[in-house]
This record gives structure tokens, sequence and C-alpha cells, in this order.
């Protein structure tokens, strides 16, 4: 159970990391001198935005995960004693 503790760590703080650096790029994406056609602009900050929303949506997931997915042959293998030729 510790190894989900610490995974579960380790994917908090890339959360943070992945929230922190859309911020920074959201910035860049919002500032106006940036913009060469307006209509283009639109759907750039429109695609982006759906992007950066699927990557928290990703990360969310995975944060909030618990279930084990190996399944009985993975358990099998690691219980019976290894076979050496």
């Amino acid at each position: 159970m510790r190894e989900n503790k610490s995974l579960q760590a380790s994917f908090t703080v890339l959360l943070l990391l992945s929230i922190i650096s859309a911020f920074y790029y959201l910035i860049f994406l919002l500032d106006f001198r940036n913009i060469s056609n307006i209509y283009l602009y639109g759907v750039l900050l429109l695609v982006e935005s759906y992007v950066i929303l699927q990557t928290i949506g990703t990360w969310w997931t995975l944060l909030y995960t618990d279930q084990d997915y190996r399944d009985h042959l993975y358990w099998k293998g690691r219980s019976s004693p290894s076979k050496k030729s």
C-alpha cells in the first residue's frame, strides 16, 4: 500500500506542475501583442482551452485511481518461486 501513496504523491506534484505550466502558457496566449489574425487567434484559444482541460482531466483521473488493474496471473507469478534453469 505504501507504493500507492508514493505514486499518488508523485501524481499530485505533477498535477500541480502541469497546472502552473498551463497558467503561464495561458498568460502568453492572452498577450494581445501576439495576435495577427483575430479569427485564427479565437480558434487557437478554443483549441488550447480544450487541450488544457483534457490534460487536467487526465491528471485528475490518474490522481484518484485506486483500482489495481493487475489480474490473477500477475499475482500467481509473483507468489510462485522463481524457476532457475
